[in-house]
């Protein structure tokens, strides 16, 4: 019989291939594999040296969880070294670190080239390899296009580089620019030039997180970071360039940083707009728009000012490292074309121009915040910006009082605003600033004072009487009504005066913030005491239906006709509200007709009937009218017409 021995394509026993393999396993020399099918979990895998036999791989480790769909394809050529073979078993594979990628270049035979990855067409000639990018290197690259803050290159046809704004000099620009473009231009930066930069570090594509140098991906996947400040130019290699770069951690206040701003970021409901300003790689700071400026102009349109790309030179406030955001304040030479503020909380006494914003609305009081610096001294310890609370009373809003004061005003709106009283202590929490928004305390030269129609009331001998006066219900009580007419001012009007007619609710009438108008009928200034009357009559500035001026009952003649309107009828007689007069008058049973038949008022008449009334006596004293209805009093008004027709 003939002996059966198993063969394997290419002629080779498979004992043979196995003994080869468990050398191989003895020696842990790397072999070659090649992907043949790609699972969630494991590869199978082919040793081109071994006449293809079989293998495995696992695709995942404890230190990568990516997707292996995502990281290999059939027919890829990948490095390994055998962990375990055994007769009857799988053949198990360990993958090298760093070959599974797809675009890994070729080995090349030179064995100190060895694991190296190639680069395509390198700007620098002397570069052969990515690994050659080593932090420190001076090389060359192309810019291919400037973007935001940052200019992108190329500095091999496979190998990506960026230069950041914060890297082009060592201290501010000498000119004024307007964008970033402009920005990168002044240091010479231009799309389409080849550029002397230097290798800071390698940056991950995606999160721009520095990556150390033994990291093993795509060069593809990675941007090589640079620069071309003069200084570290020339500085000898660098071994780390992300172990210098500033961040949140390394920052500290009062340092005196130069940066370029990156753009304005909106107030919102819980932050305020603030100048974004770039500061290193990845470190960007926020100075307070109200703390940037002192110009109303500039702070309500500050893109016109505070261009991208511009240079300016800060100071750190403070680091608040549980949100990673780095403060700012303005420094030294700052930026072009804004004056540096120099408001300090010693400087907020009466008087002070400030820019707030407009923080809350209530129907009596507008809160608001606006920036001040705890010192003006740049120390190490640098400047503390402080945000303060303004507030605004009613009548320190507008020059013309009215239901609402704060009608014009909207959340999150800047203003300009004049500091009433100083700030009380150092703490910002416990300061009281009060603010006017007043046209005529803002600018007192250009307001007429007859376009003031509510002066400013702050002692009872700043009313005189006979003046009429506008103000708010502070309170109503069984005497009477108080009405605030300034901060410090109240007036009081008793409950005969709130009304020439009978209120069954006089609370009701008169609830607390009613915008009321009043007259002053006395004025004590010893005491600080204002009376007023609130009675349309004493006032005396009510109109009628046909827009005639209505009159008091003394300004009320006897034989006068009168136009009314019956508002209550009684047995007694009707009651009769005169259009053009406060008072309303009482027609006795008597005086509705000339017969002398008894007379039923409700049977002749109905509540808001119209009707021609007679005046027949006017008692000042009691505050009585007396009307007559009859029609031969009108009729005699009649013959008297026809006399002087004739």
């Amino acid at each position: 019989k003939k002996s059966k021995t198993t063969k394997r394509r290419g002629g080779k026993d498979a004992s043979d291939i196995r003994q080869a393999l468990a050398d191989a396993l003895r020696k842990q020399h790397d072999t070659p594999v090649v992907v043949e099918v790609v699972k969630e979990d494991y590869l199978v895998l082919s040793l081109p040296a071994f006449d293809n036999a079989i293998a495995f791989a696992a695709t995942k480790s404890y230190n990568d969880r990516s997707k292996p769909f995502m990281r290999f394809k059939v027919g890829q050529r990948l490095s390994g070294t055998l962990v375990r073979v055994e007769a009857n078993k799988r053949t198990l594979v360990m993958l090298q670190a760093g070959s599974d990628v797809a675009t890994a270049p070729k080995q090349v035979a030179d064995g100190g080239s060895a694991g190296k990855r190639a680069v395509k067409e390198p700007v620098d000639r002397s570069i052969s390899f990515f690994e050659d990018y080593q932090p420190g290197r001076v090389t060359q690259a192309k810019v291919m296009s400037i973007k935001g803050t940052q200019a992108n290159l190329d500095l091999a046809a496979n190998v990506k580089g960026r230069l950041h704004i914060t890297e082009l000099v060592d201290g501010p620009l000498k000119t004024l620019v307007k964008s970033p473009v402009e920005a990168f231009a002044a240091a010479g930066v231009r799309t389409g030039d080849t550029i002397e930069v230097k290798v800071l570090g390698w940056h991950d594509a995606k999160v721009y997180k520095f990556l150390a140098i033994t990291h093993r991906t795509s060069p593809l996947k990675t941007v090589i970071e640079t620069t071309i400040r003069p200084s570290k130019l020339a500085a000898s290699n660098e071994a780390d360039g992300s172990a210098k770069s500033l961040s949140w951690k390394n920052v500290e206040p009062g340092r005196v940083l130069h940066g370029f701003v990156k753009g304005i970021q909106e107030a919102s409901d819980y932050e305020d707009a603030t100048v974004q300003v770039s500061l290193g790689l990845s470190l960007v700071g926020h100075l307070p728009l109200l703390a940037a400026t002192s110009s109303y102009a500039v702070a309500t349109h500050p893109a016109r000012h505070f261009f991208p790309g511009s240079s300016i030179e800060v100071q750190v406030s403070s680091v608040d490292k549980k949100h990673r955001v780095v403060h700012l304040a303005p420094h030294g030479q700052y930026i072009a074309g804004v004056d540096r503020p120099t408001l300090s909380v010693d400087q907020l006494v009466p008087g002070t121009r400030v820019i707030a914003s407009v923080a809350n609305i209530t129907p009596a009081v507008m809160f608001t915040h606006f920036y001040a610096a705890s010192s003006l001294a740049d120390d190490s310890a640098g400047p503390q910006v402080l945000r303060i609370q303004g507030k605004v009373d009613a009548f320190d809003a507008v020059d013309v009082l009215s239901e609402n004061p704060f009608a014009e005003f909207k959340k999150g709106q800047l203003l300009e605003a004049v500091v009433l009283q100083g700030a009380s202590g150092t703490d910002p929490a416990a300061m009281k600033i009060r603010l006017s928004l007043r046209p005529s305390v803002l600018s007192p030269d250009a307001v007429s004072s007859k376009t003031v129609t509510d002066p400013v009331v702050e002692t009872a001998a700043d009313v005189s009487v006979g003046q009429i006066v506008h103000g708010y219900v502070k309170q109503t009580t069984e005497v009477g009504c108080f009405v605030s007419l300034g901060r410090k001012v109240t007036g009081r009007a008793l409950i005969s005066e709130l009304s020439d007619e009978y209120i069954r609710d006089v609370k009701g009438a008169f609830p607390a913030g009613k915008f009321v108008t009043a007259i002053v009928t006395n004025v004590d200034a010893g005491r600080d005491r204002v009376a007023l009357s609130l009675r349309p009559s004493q006032i005396g500035t009510a109109v009628g239906p046909d827009g005639e001026k209505k009159r008091r009952l003394d300004q009320i003649g006897v034989g006068e006709t009168l136009k009314g309107t019956i508002t209550r009828i009684e047995d007694y007689g009707v009651f009769v509200r005169p259009d053009n007069a406060f008072t309303t008058g009482l027609c006795y049973v008597r005086e509705i007709a000339d017969s002398d038949a008894p007379i039923d008022p409700k049977a002749l008449y109905e509540m808001g009937d119209r009707v021609l009334a007679k005046v027949l006596k006017v008692d000042v004293e009691k505050n009585r009218l007396s009307l007559g209805l009859k029609s031969s009093y009108f009729a005699e008004d009649s013959d008297d017409s026809d006399s002087d027709e004739s």
